[in-house]
């Protein structure tokens, strides 16, 4: 992903869990210091174990690469792609009127829940994960969603969906 030219990392609030935690193994931290920080056991509850121990293995100079990669993930980029525009985000914050996109705060941006009922913003689409799309139509389950101007992708991978992917100068949708 860190090599390809066509891969925008946007920070969602996994990356955002892990990253504080990844930075205190980086430095050195003992379990002791780890269980005591929020961050760390909730991404422990999130399955970041598997992550954490293969992160512990790998030279200090590539944990330090991978940190600072990570830190380089945007909170969200705004694109035209075949004269279309998108604003890519891992979620938005719940609606508000007058709401401007560009004052969210980072915590809206990793942990907002959407009004997918209501259209944010101009003409631009905007494309998120965070929220599984069965939760906004049951019928959408392992399939991408999209209405009132929003993009949903989050297919529930995790939860025995599928990995959707949207391509964005066709619009097609392809699944893993």
């Amino acid at each position: 992903m860190k090599n390809r030219k066509n891969v925008i990392p946007i920070i969602g609030n996994h990356e955002s869990l892990a990253l504080s935690s990844l930075k205190l193994l980086r430095n050195g931290a003992s379990e002791e210091e780890l269980r005591k920080k929020r961050a760390y056991c909730l991404w422990m509850l999130s399955d970041g174990e598997p992550t954490a121990a293969a992160f512990r293995g790998l030279p200090k100079e590539t944990r330090a690469e991978l940190v600072e990669y990570i830190e380089s993930f945007l909170l969200y980029e705004e694109i035209t792609v075949e004269g279309r525009r998108f604003h890519l985000s891992h979620t938005l914050p719940d609606y508000r009127p007058g709401l401007d996109i560009h004052d969210v705060t980072l915590r809206e941006f990793l942990w907002g829940e959407p009004d997918y009922t209501v259209r944010y913003g101009d003409n631009a689409r905007f494309i998120t994960g965070h929220t599984p799309t069965n939760v906004i139509a049951p019928a959408f389950f392992g399939k991408i969603w999209q209405g009132c101007g929003h993009i949903a992708v989050d297919c529930a991978a995790a939860w025995g969906g599928r990995l959707g992917c949207l391509c964005l100068d066709t619009m097609e949708e392809y699944y893993v």
